[in-house]
């Protein structure tokens, strides 16, 4: 058995199964196939901060019923910490008031370009609402 990398040992960290793209996905909670986003994250901003989106998505409090999380709400996450870094650990606790699957589904919604880039407006919003009422 091949040794776990350090996506998959950050991963666990936070209870985030990755799946293999061409592999058929059970909908339990916490999935993903994005290993590909999860790489770039990594890669360009450090362990940490791919540490920090996955706590801030799947140890929050009213994230707990998104069960798949797709690649643009991955790197939406990460650019609303990229783009505030002043938020820090405030976005975690914000994150517990805001329901991401929601904003998600908005997102895609709008049909107004990527679902990313509506989604990291809309979640910034959430946030500074949350922060700074």
């Amino acid at each position: 058995m091949k040794p776990k990398g350090e996506i998959d040992r950050i991963c666990d960290e936070v209870g985030l199964k990755v799946w293999p793209a061409a592999r058929w996905q059970p909908r339990t909670l916490r999935t993903t196939k994005a290993r590909r986003s999860l790489w770039q994250i990594r890669n360009r901003y450090g362990a940490g901060h791919l540490r920090h989106v996955l706590i801030a998505i799947c140890q929050t409090t009213d994230n707990t019923d998104m069960r798949v999380i797709p690649a643009p709400v991955l790197n939406a996450v990460s650019d609303v910490l990229l783009a505030h870094p002043e938020w820090g650990n405030q976005l975690v606790e914000a994150m517990d008031k805001i329901k991401l699957s929601d904003l998600y589904q908005e997102a895609c919604d709008l049909r107004m370009g990527k679902p990313r880039d509506n989604l990291r407006v809309l979640l910034a919003r959430e946030v500074k609402e949350v922060l700074e009422p």
